[in-house]
């Protein structure tokens, strides 16, 4: 952000902070040195997430490597990013999609065989190897990662900017995501 958004300003100032990545519907994934841009003037803060794409799919590779269960909100995201709606997810593993809601709310935590089955489905989706999703699914509890951060002042090019103003105040936010 050269020029903020809301008043105009080029009074901007810039820093890395570490971001909890919300946007994409889960606490549980953090992005350390993630470019942030903030208006001197106004105080609207816009966030940069870069190479967009490899980093969404970065979330999903390591929640699938995580030797814990999985939260609803991640079991929701990884679902979305399949493509498939909570009613098809309980057909496909034989639950009600009460029982889907429930996980995906919090109410009550992930049945072990679901959180299989979306790590499977979403690490087939990734271009993994059968033997190669085998191997990992059986080394998590030994293996796996406690906890998911990315940091963004590494890896491939290509990027999108993520801004949020922060201009109305309370727990009003505006995501405008453009390429």
């Amino acid at each position: 952000m050269d020029q903020c958004v809301i008043c105009g300003s080029t009074n901007i100032e810039h820093e890395c902070v570490t971001h909890r990545a919300e946007e994409f519907g889960v606490r549980s994934v953090e992005f350390l040195n993630t470019p942030l841009a903030r208006c001197r003037d106004c105080g609207d803060e816009a966030i940069r997430i870069p190479r967009y794409v490899q980093v969404a799919r970065q979330i999903r590779d390591r929640l699938c490597a995580l030797n814990r269960a999985l939260t609803g909100e991640e079991l929701a995201l990884l679902r979305r990013e399949l493509n498939m709606t909570a009613t098809e997810l309980a057909r496909r593993i034989g639950v009600n999609p009460v029982s889907v809601s429930r996980w995906e709310q919090g109410h009550v935590p992930v049945q072990q065989v679901a959180d299989r089955l979306i790590r499977t489905w979403t690490l087939a989706a990734l271009g993994y190897a059968w033997r190669d999703i085998d191997r990992l699914m059986q080394n998590l509890p030994e293996n796996g990662i406690d906890r998911v951060q990315i940091d963004l002042a590494t890896g491939p090019d290509g990027e999108y900017w993520i801004e949020t103003h922060h201009r109305f105040g309370g727990q009003d936010t505006v995501w405008v995501m453009t390429r």
